[in-house]
């Protein structure tokens, strides 16, 4: 469907099926089962749901999360860009194999135990949380300033080369060290007060 220009999204979203027509059409946009082909990926981005367990003690699944981590890994080559735009609990991009201020890092961890590479030495890796809401999707994804962070400066670096071109109206905003950046993500999905201008509406604690 989306290799024929046609987006799989129901409800309005404003100049998607017009990009994906045109990029398609340019030959600059196609989808693919076939994970042999991140070998040829100088940057690879995982966009993955990371929905609660239960939203009792809202103890976040990275499942789904793991295993795109794990298909990455295993086609991993020297010199690739990985970032995570999934929301996911501060500490996880560089710290959080058994706890989150350990220092292996579950993503780290699975992509060099896959690859056998070693991440900031073989390859980059960042988090840049995705930050959209439903109906909005291009015009978030070009106005909303971006936190992006890497494990190291050159991670950092390389993350901030990628998204820029893409932030048309908004600002990207580098971070070295991956905490505070959960926190800023989950900031963005808190619920939206008229009385403040639209900025998020301070928890009751």
């Amino acid at each position: 469907m989306l290799n024929r220009g046609e987006s799989p999204l129901k409800g309005e979203e404003p100049g998607l099926e017009e990009l994906l027509r045109k990029v398609v059409g340019a030959g600059k946009f196609s989808c693919t089962a076939d994970f042999s082909k991140i070998a040829g990926c100088d940057a690879v981005t995982l966009a993955i749901q990371t929905p609660f367990l239960d939203k009792k003690d809202l103890l976040p699944d990275f499942s789904a999360l793991v295993e795109g981590l794990r298909h990455v890994g295993r086609h991993l080559t020297p010199g690739t860009l990985v970032v995570l735009e999934s929301t996911i609990t501060p500490g996880t991009t560089a710290g959080m194999a058994r706890e989150i201020l350990e220092t292996a890092g579950m993503a780290r961890e699975i992509l060099e135990a896959e690859s056998g590479l070693v991440a900031g030495k073989d390859f980059a890796l960042a988090h840049a949380p995705e930050r959209v809401m439903v109906g909005r999707l291009l015009r978030n994804i070009r106005e909303h300033d971006r936190i992006v962070g890497g494990i190291d400066d050159v991670s950092t670096a390389r993350a901030v080369e990628l998204y820029a071109p893409v932030l048309t109206a908004g600002t990207v905003i580098p971070m070295t060290g991956d905490r505070g950046r959960g926190d800023e993500d989950r900031r963005e999905h808190l619920p939206r007060s008229p009385d403040r201008g639209g900025e998020p509406a301070r928890p009751l604690l």
